[in-house]
């Protein structure tokens, strides 16, 4: 017989998708910087890891003359 509620017996189970981990990824090591080492504030610039201090210093590094 069909009814709108359960019965007691019935377990209650939820759907849902299990997403695998990754632990390799997790353990990404971050680049350091290109000037100093640091792995601290890093940004890209011209597609190269510079930490925030050397970003600031990298006008004074190319200045001709």
């Amino acid at each position: 017989m069909y009814s709108l509620f359960p019965s007691p017996n019935q377990s209650k189970r939820k759907s849902g998708v299990v997403l695998p981990f990754k632990p390799k990824l997790a353990k990404k090591q971050p680049k350091p910087c290109i000037f100093c080492g640091d792995t601290l504030h890093l940004q890209t610039f011209k597609g190269q890891i510079v930490c925030s201090a050397c970003l600031q210093d990298i006008p004074t590094l190319f200045v001709c003359g």
